[in-house]
């Protein structure tokens, strides 16, 4: 009972604590040899705590290491308090943020921190260590919340369940938005880019993430919508890309993505200029991208033949779960045929055709599966 329990599996669990109230510990020892066979020799699975201090101290040393080559000065952050520590944490968030793998390194190194430490708990030597562990949680929380406010009441909880509800010797924590003006909260559902000027001209990487992470949600929303704007998406990638790399710096990498956000707003129309539904659209889009060119006549026609097609695949498939059965697979596959031939022949030879359809049954198998 004694090894199974200390040994059970749980999420982040990294130990188990054995605590010899009865003099059990000799015993136990005389078992793990038998059933630690695998170990070397003089070899046991069981460590005194004071190893957990110095796995923690390691983690420590190579987080705290990290912040101080970005100039992120952790002891600073604890020594001021209100308004001054508020700017501290920025300034640090905005050394720690971008690039990606700077700030993928971050979260791993100061979730070794947190992990470490949670091992050593509720022992006595974790108490020393507090508020550096704290400085460290609060900022990857800073960090991990760049793209909106953060919640300061969720933050709150973990940190007091972490530490033990001892936070309040550490006072750390404060909102990353400053003030209560609403500056620095952007709402990027609507982006108001003088807003976000004025935020960039404080804290240019946080601002850049912020409508980074904007520009990626929507772009990824719109191409799941029609595949035809994958285009718009590889555009974002390779900016990320540039930006990653240090090809660009913040300010070029905040005008592209503006620039970007922009094509993305005027392709969000464009339903509505084409007098089409977004449904509609994509169907038009795989008719039409990147060939045949029509003529007016004819788009006219394609629109027609979307329309009608998009109908009778909702008669199809809205009611069933079309997919699982071969009689009504095969029902939506005849059906998008025969509507397809309704296409003006002209400008879609068989070859063409045949590629058509081949385009737009593969877009209703993947946006329609849920049916």
């Amino acid at each position: 009972q004694t090894i199974a329990r200390a040994n059970r599996r749980a999420d982040d669990k990294t130990s188990g604590v054995i605590v010899d109230y009865v003099g059990v510990f000799n015993n136990l020892q005389k078992a793990l040899a038998i059933y630690a066979a695998g170990a070397g020799v003089g070899e046991t699975p069981i460590k005194d705590k004071q190893a957990l201090v110095g796995t923690l101290e390691e983690a420590l040393r190579e987080a705290e290491s990290f912040a101080g080559t970005l100039a992120v000065d952790l002891p600073g952050i604890l020594a001021v308090k209100g308004m001054e520590r508020l700017q501290a944490i920025n300034q640090a968030v905005e050394a720690l943020v971008a690039p990606d793998e700077r700030r993928r390194d971050f979260q791993r190194l100061s979730g070794a921190v947190t992990r470490a430490y949670k091992a050593l708990l509720p022992d006595e030597r974790a108490a020393p260590y507090l508020r550096r562990v704290a400085v460290l949680h609060v900022l990857a929380d800073a960090v991990r919340a760049k793209l909106g406010p953060v919640d300061i009441s969720a933050i709150s909880g973990k940190i007091a369940e972490l530490l033990d509800e001892k936070i309040e010797g550490v006072a750390i924590l404060q909102p990353i938005a400053e003030g209560d003006s609403g500056e620095g909260r952007v709402d990027l559902s609507d982006i108001d880019f003088e807003k976000l000027g004025k935020l960039f001209e404080k804290s240019p990487k946080v601002t850049a993430e912020r409508l980074r992470e904007e520009a990626e949600e929507r772009a990824g929303q719109m191409v799941r919508q029609n595949p035809t704007r994958k285009a718009l998406a590889e555009r974002l990638e390779e900016l990320v890309a540039a930006y990653n790399a240090a090809s660009i710096d913040a300010e070029a990498f905040f005008e592209a993505l503006k620039d970007l956000i922009g094509k993305l707003d005027d392709e969000q129309q464009r339903a509505a200029r084409e007098g089409l539904s977004e449904e509609e659209l994509a169907i038009f889009d795989l008719l039409t991208t990147p060939e045949p060119k029509l003529t007016k006549t004819q788009e006219i026609e394609v629109k027609a033949v979307a329309r009608r097609l998009l109908e009778r695949l909702h008669e199809l498939i809205d009611a069933v779960d079309w997919q699982r059965g071969q009689e009504t697979r095969g029902a939506v596959w005849t059906e998008l045929r025969v509507q397809l031939n309704a296409l003006p022949e002209e400008p879609y030879p068989e070859a063409m055709w045949n590629a058509k359809v081949a385009q737009v049954w593969e877009f209703v198998q993947g946006r329609y599966s849920s049916h």
